[in-house]
């Protein structure tokens, strides 16, 4: 017989704030809880004492790496784990070695009323038997005998015949704690006992440990792949969402300057530093596709300004100072009926633009070379800044991205 135990909202919740830390299973945290108040509520006749201070689990390093779940009652560690919806109880295959499991496994059941008890008492030797029968499982599994179960007497019983800790020669290296937390897979199951055995004997490489842990267990294993996920998300609609701005950058192309302005600037997606950066960036190439050298240089220049806020023909007579040729340069671009950039004026358009300005044919044929020139980087430089603008508009929409 044993007592059932109530499932707080307050245990629920500091098995909740536990596992942030130690990427753990809330109900096996709960199920230690559990344990620790079943033996706390039998008689205190008995004279079973838990003593929190000598349990692995305390530690949040070790919870983390090593996956212990323990309560240590009169110097007798026991581990514990949950009883499945199957009625069975895991272990981790290495913990089954001589520092950790010197007794056994109290098994808890959480029942429909919000309750749980310690319903079974899987001792060493059956998980040692399992352990001789299996191969390549990580695991040890054996069903929970849930029939007649009385606590004080298992307690009783095993604090007589616990086995003795044996400390371990030496503690583990820093690579191998590095291999067993990072990828113990790669390691056969008689290196990893050794290695937990070792960890554990030995408390003064858990310091080594916790950087360890810091950057690969499962918390953190967890919340590295949470801010991987969302930043591919955001990379995928960044793209998605400027793509159509820039006709001669493929979707890859683009991906490429999302992720080096992602690694300049941090990932801050959401930050204006960053949409400024970026479709900077962006515009540049595009025009580095269609521009080089001096040209480039203008267009960019010109660009920067325009993202900045100033006018197009401002910017542009900045660098062409015949204002004839800027003035031209803009009639011609309003009339052109579908947008292809950087193209050079052809005698019919400057015909036309003389025709709605009302000027004097000083532009009308080719023969003026320099003031066609003029003409042309005009439009070259309004296609710069026609652009800038289409960028500018990409800011908002990037924002609620």
């Amino acid at each position: 017989m044993t007592n059932r135990i109530e499932i707080t909202p307050e245990m629920v919740k500091l098995a909740q704030q536990r596992i942030r830390a130690t990427g753990g299973d809330v109900r096996q945290e709960i199920a230690r809880h559990v344990a620790q108040e079943s033996v706390f509520a039998l008689d205190p006749e008995h004279g079973f004492l838990v003593d929190e201070d000598t349990a692995f689990s305390r530690d949040d390093r070790l919870v983390a790496a090593f996956d212990v779940n323990d309560v240590v009652v009169n110097g007798v560690r026991f581990d514990v784990r949950i009883v499945g919806d199957d009625g069975r109880v895991s272990l981790p295959r290495y913990l089954d070695g001589h520092t950790y499991m010197s007794c056994g496994t109290l098994a808890v059941a959480i029942n429909t009323d919000r309750t749980a008890s310690v319903v079974a008492f899987i001792d060493r030797a059956d998980w040692e038997l399992q352990d001789k029968n299996l191969r390549n499982e990580d695991k040890l599994v054996l069903r929970a005998d849930r029939g007649e179960f009385n606590l004080t007497n298992v307690l009783s019983r095993t604090s007589a015949k616990a086995s003795t800790v044996q400390a371990a020669a030496s503690a583990p290296s820093h690579n191998d704690l590095q291999r067993f937390v990072g990828n113990r897979t790669e390691i056969s199951m008689e290196q990893q006992r050794k290695t937990v055995d070792a960890a554990l004997s030995n408390p003064d490489c858990w310091t080594d440990l916790a950087g360890i842990v810091a950057s690969w267990a499962k918390p953190a294993m967890r919340r590295t792949l949470t801010h991987a996920a969302v930043w591919n998300y955001k990379l995928e609609k960044m793209a998605e969402t400027v793509q159509p701005k820039f006709p001669k950058l493929n979707r890859d192309d683009i991906k490429l300057i999302i992720a080096r302005t992602g690694e300049s600037l941090g990932g801050q997606a959401e930050s204006p530093q960053f949409r400024k950066e970026l479709l900077t960036r962006l515009t540049k190439e595009e025009l580095g596709r269609s521009l080089q050298g001096e040209q480039l240089r203008k267009a960019s220049a010109i660009a920067d300004q325009v993202m900045s806020g100033r006018s197009m023909r401002d910017a542009v007579s900045d660098f062409v100072k015949n204002t004839q040729a800027v003035d031209l340069a803009l009639t011609i671009k309003r009339q052109r009926q579908k947008v292809v950039n950087f193209i050079e004026a052809t005698t019919e358009e400057l015909s036309a633009a003389l025709r709605t300005m009302a000027l004097q044919p000083v532009y009308a044929t080719h023969s003026n070379q320099e003031g066609v020139e003029s003409i042309n980087e005009a439009l070259k430089l309004l296609d710069a800044c026609e652009l800038a603008e289409r960028a500018k508009e990409l800011e908002r929409e990037l924002a609620s991205v």
